[in-house]
């Protein structure tokens, strides 16, 4: 890792609040290692990691235990997965970064009434790094009610790709995407004073990467063909070598300046899903259908 200043010409080194630049020059901003005004979030990450795989189990035991047979009814034409995501980061990412959490939201198309190929598309954002940094703004009250700088490391993605999914009360499905992710880290201030609308974001960091991901789950049905379902699943996400910033890899200097400590490894991880599928379309009669009464004359 090599340090390199942070020289924005429009915030210069003279003003304090370094870690964001554009703060007035009363603010006063600690360091990560400033005492209890510090909060860091990997111990809450890790209990993120084991809540999502105790749920997967949960599901695996139930998807066991529930009839896989095809119906005749049609399947959905679409399908809408809104998701939570648990994540570990892996190799030289996770030695870096502990884990992390998000979201995900997924949109499938199937190719013909009863083909189990579809198209998906997904995206999704995770958080991998957290930290809350207090400082002293100016108010009647000094130093003891003050507001947070809070800064943030993510990654956010979309791809697309195929997908093979199985029909029926517990489906199995697998996939493939391609597409990008973009590593982020940014500051945040907020007074938190009513009267005075004191609030600013600094991105310091970011990074454009090609990536692909493989992964699978389960899907099990609420009800019937066409109903709601659980989403259970897990990916893996390659990002292949990426620049990022952890938490701890900004410093503020005495003179007001920043200095950045970028990492360059490879940046991959797994993710666990647990999440809702809301399907659009079909759900109706299957391929049998009666006959039609004679008309009589």
């Amino acid at each position: 890792m090599s340090p390199y200043e942070d020289t924005d010409q429009e915030n210069p080194p003279d003003s304090k609040g370094s870690r964001l630049g554009i703060l007035p020059a009363h603010v006063r901003v600690g360091t990560a290692e400033a005492g209890p005004w510090t909060l860091r979030g990997e111990g809450i990450m890790r209990r993120g990691i084991v809540v999502f795989g105790g749920a997967g189990m949960v599901a695996m035991i139930v998807a066991a235990g529930a009839a896989t047979a095809q119906e005749a009814a049609r399947p959905p034409k679409a399908s809408l997965d809104l998701s939570f995501l648990g994540a570990q980061a892996l190799g030289e990412f996770g030695q870096r970064v502990d884990g992390g959490f998000g979201g995900q939201a997924a949109f499938r198309v199937r190719f013909g009434d009863h083909a189990p190929l579809l198209l998906r598309m997904d995206g999704g954002f995770m958080v991998y790094g957290f930290e809350r940094v207090g400082v002293c703004y100016a108010t009647p009250w000094g130093c003891q009610v003050g507001p947070d700088v809070t800064t943030t490391n993510t990654v956010g993605y979309f791809g697309v790709g195929p997908e093979l999914s199985l029909e029926g009360p517990v489906a199995p499905y697998a996939f493939a995407t391609a597409g990008f992710s973009y590593f982020s880290t940014q500051s945040s201030f907020n007074s938190g004073d009513p009267y005075y609308d004191d609030s600013f974001d600094t991105r310091h960091f970011g990074d454009m990467v090609f990536s692909s991901r493989f992964g699978g789950g389960l899907r099990v049905r609420f009800g019937g063909p066409g109903s709601l379902a659980m989403d259970v699943g897990a990916e893996y996400n390659r990002n292949g070598v990426a620049d990022y910033l952890a938490e701890g890899d900004i410093v503020d200097n005495p003179d007001g300046s920043l200095t950045l400590y970028p990492s360059r490894t490879e940046a991959n991880y797994v993710t666990m899903r647990l999440g809702l599928s809301i399907p659009f379309g079909g759900g109706g009669g299957g391929g049998h259908h009666p006959e039609e009464a004679p008309v009589y004359r």
